[in-house]
C-alpha cells in the first residue's frame, strides 16, 4: 500500500506493508497480531492484543507493542523513537 501525504515540509509518499493475524483458541480466548512496515524509517513495529473473556462482564486485556513511538520530548532530537510496552487492562463489570 502507498501513502501519499502533503505538507508544509513537501510532499511525498510512503510504502507500507502489513500483516494481521489472529486466532481463536477458544471463543473466550482470542490472540490478534499486527505486525507493520514502512519505507520512510525502513522499521518494522508490531501490536500482539491477548483477550481473555472471564465471564461475559470481565474481559482480560494484555497488549504488547514493539517500534516506532512519538518521541514525548521533541528537544531530545528526532520525532521519532523505537520503545516497547506491555499493558494489561482487566475490565470488571457489577451486573
Amino acid at each position: 500500500m502507498r501513502r501519499w501525504f502533503h505538507g508544509p515540509e513537501g510532499r511525498g509518499s510512503v510504502k507500507a506493508q502489513r500483516l494481521k493475524i489472529a486466532y481463536s483458541f477458544t471463543p473466550d480466548l482470542t490472540l490478534q497480531s499486527l505486525v507493520q512496515y514502512n519505507s520512510v524509517s525502513r522499521s518494522v513495529s508490531a501490536n500482539t492484543l491477548l483477550e481473555w473473556i472471564i465471564q461475559p462482564n470481565r474481559i482480560l486485556h494484555v497488549v504488547w507493542n514493539h517500534g516506532l513511538t512519538l518521541n514525548p520530548n521533541l528537544l531530545q532530537g528526532g520525532q521519532m523513537q523505537t520503545g516497547t510496552s506491555v499493558i494489561v487492562k482487566l475490565d470488571w463489570g457489577f451486573f
